[in-house]
């Protein structure tokens, strides 16, 4: 297995100068020998990302850019959507109930109902009710129909 600690540190961050360079190049000799341990399967994909962390290894959400600056969402609305992400990783759509969302937020339903509601009229969620004593399902939806302006130009026709 490839150290990916010490090939990490012999990157250097920009300058190149005093002796980077060649920290550069000789790291490329490690990332050869990696590769042709992938292609001759001794390396293994997982060995690539080394949690240092264990915790870390049990997941985690990306969040759009376009999301996090968004400045008519609060920090609320951006964790709640985090949220119906993490929920939502494996499906297309995902069902969590408000009393597990305010939990998790360490906030009230009421807090919850209301960042909902923004999500909604932003365009990033649609609310699927099922009646009473159901719980909604949440669709997220495309982020073209929030930020319009992300949508290619050269994909509309």
């Amino acid at each position: 297995m490839v150290d990916v600690k010490n090939r990490v540190q012999e990157y250097p961050i920009k300058n190149t100068q005093g002796g980077g360079l060649k920290k550069v190049l000789s790291s490329v000799s490690g990332i050869e020998e990696f590769l042709k341990q992938v292609e001759e399967g001794k390396a293994k994909a997982r060995d690539t990302l080394v949690f240092e962390d264990s915790a870390l290894g049990h997941g985690f959400t990306q969040i759009p850019n376009q999301v996090l600056k968004d400045v008519r969402l609060s920090a609320s609305n951006k964790v709640l959507y985090s949220l119906l992400l993490m929920y939502a990783w494996k499906a297309e759509r995902c069902f969590p109930g408000k009393v597990t969302l305010a939990q998790l937020m360490g906030c009230d339903i009421r807090t919850v109902s209301r960042s909902m509601a923004r999500l909604k009229a932003v365009g990033l969620i649609k609310i699927e009710r099922r009646g009473l004593g159901k719980v909604n399902i949440y669709h997220l939806c495309r982020l073209s129909e929030a930020y319009p302006q992300m949508v290619d130009k050269g994909a509309r026709g």
